[in-house]
């Protein structure tokens, strides 16, 4: 799997200046990397999609970025706020994302 967000842009986004907290957040880039690309239905290196981690489109980015913000600052996942509550994902996530999206079928 592609990494959607470097360690250095993470930090940057979570104004995170200190090591301390690298391993967690690794750990959080790669799980919203799988939490974006599970709602797409596609992963880079399927065959439509050929991105390295310099070539993840923005908004690709931007969405993971939101989702980190959310593991990341919610970590014991107390928070029940709206349709995140009911297992959906944050409704700019889905905005960002929803062009990328390949439909279910029925």
């Amino acid at each position: 799997m592609v990494t959607l967000v470097t360690l250095p842009v993470a930090k940057t986004h979570l104004r995170v200046e200190h090591s301390h907290d690298d391993a967690d957040i690794t750990l959080k880039i790669d799980q919203a990397g799988a939490i974006v690309t599970n709602y797409i239905k596609r992963s880079a290196g399927d065959d439509d999609i050929e991105w390295t981690t310099d070539t993840v489109p923005l908004d690709i980015q931007a969405a993971t970025l939101i989702m980190l913000s959310r593991l990341y600052d919610d970590r014991d996942a107390g928070r029940e706020d709206g349709d995140i509550a009911l297992g959906y994902l944050p409704k700019s996530v889905t905005a960002i994302l929803h062009r990328w999206r390949t439909p279910a079928l029925a």
